[in-house]
C-alpha cells in the first residue's frame, strides 16, 4: 500500500485503514481497495491524526479538526478555540479524542471531542507552557 505513496507521511494505520498526509493534503485509505475516505487540505502540515481502535473514526488535526465517520461521512471544525491543534490523544475508554490546543498561546487548553457526533468540550485551560523557553516536548 505504501508503494503507492512514496511521499505520504504517516499519520496512524490499523489492519483496515491508512491515515496522512502529503504535506498540507490530508488523506485517509481505505487498504482493501484504495478508496479515499477523507481527503481535506490544510494550511500548514496536520499536526497528528488517529484512527478509532474498530475503524468507525478518524480525526485529523492542525490549524482546524476533520472528522470522518463510517457512517455521517466527513465533517470539518473551524471554530476558533479548536485553531492550531497540537497533539491528540485517545482518551482511556477510547471513545473520544482529547485534543491539546495551542500550549504556547493565550488561548491554550485541553478539548475533548467526541468523533460520533462531532460535540467538543473544554476540559481546561492549560497555561504551563505560556512563559517557558521553548521545548519540543510538550507533557499534558
Amino acid at each position: 500500500m505504501y508503494k503507492n505513496y512514496p511521499d505520504l507521511h504517516l499519520l496512524d494505520e490499523t489492519d483496515q485503514l491508512l491515515l496522512g498526509h502529503i504535506f498540507e493534503d490530508a488523506v485517509l485509505i481505505q487498504k482493501r481497495n484504495g478508496a479515499h475516505l477523507l481527503e481535506d487540505d490544510f494550511y500548514g502540515d496536520p499536526s497528528g491524526g488517529l484512527i478509532s481502535p474498530t475503524n468507525e473514526w478518524a480525526v485529523v488535526v492542525g490549524e482546524h479538526v476533520t472528522i470522518w465517520h463510517h457512517r455521517a461521512g466527513v465533517s470539518r471544525i473551524e471554530h476558533e478555540a479548536l485553531r492550531w491543534v497540537y497533539a491528540l490523544r485517545l482518551n482511556e475508554q477510547a471513545t473520544h479524542v482529547e485534543l491539546l490546543v495551542d500550549p504556547r498561546g493565550t488561548q491554550a487548553a485541553i478539548w475533548c471531542l467526541n468523533p460520533a457526533d462531532g460535540s467538543y468540550v473544554k476540559v481546561r485551560d492549560f497555561p504551563q507552557y505560556r512563559d517557558r523557553e521553548y521545548t519540543e516536548e510538550i507533557v499534558w
